[in-house]
């Protein structure tokens, strides 16, 4: 029994190392080879929480509406000011691929938007990395417990 035990317990310390790994590369995407608009921002709540939404024209010349892929309006820290509703800010935005339909006031979200701001980069990249070493500390006392129960059993 106690090698089931410590089976189980390496398991589930591979996947938390390996689900953090996920988590940050997520975390550290390049934005710049998306395209830019210039948009309004608004602010709104839905199911999932708060969500910075931007009405903005696209290339084509198309209005369009985006929203936050990663980070939503209520998790800017105090390091970071979120944009204001009802300004003007630039935008990278890119197409959504999953499967969910958004709607807002009967415009459909077709794009994710991320806002052009270093300070944001520089967020999301410390979220990332912090997610990262948890992932892999918590990964590596899972193994560590595995290791006691084998041993000690």
């Amino acid at each position: 029994m106690n090698i089931v035990g410590c089976i189980l317990f390496v398991i589930a310390g591979i996947i938390a190392i390996k689900v953090s790994g996920v988590t940050k590369k997520q975390g550290l995407s390049d934005y710049s080879k998306c395209n830019t608009a210039i948009g309004k921002v608004t602010h709104t709540e839905d199911c999932c929480g708060d969500r910075w939404i931007v009405y903005f024209t696209d290339d084509s010349g198309r209005k369009q509406v985006g929203m936050d892929d990663i980070i939503a309006a209520s998790s800017f820290s105090n390091k970071y000011k979120g944009p204001t509703s009802g300004t003007d800010e630039k935008v990278y935005y890119y197409p959504r691929t999953d499967n969910s339909i958004y709607r807002i006031n009967q415009d459909s979200v077709d794009y994710y938007i991320h806002f052009c701001n270093e300070d944001l980069y520089e967020l999301q990249r410390h979220v990332a990395n912090r997610t990262d070493i948890m992932g892999k500390i918590i990964g590596s006392c899972l193994i560590f417990a595995a290791l006691l129960i084998l041993i000690f059993g």
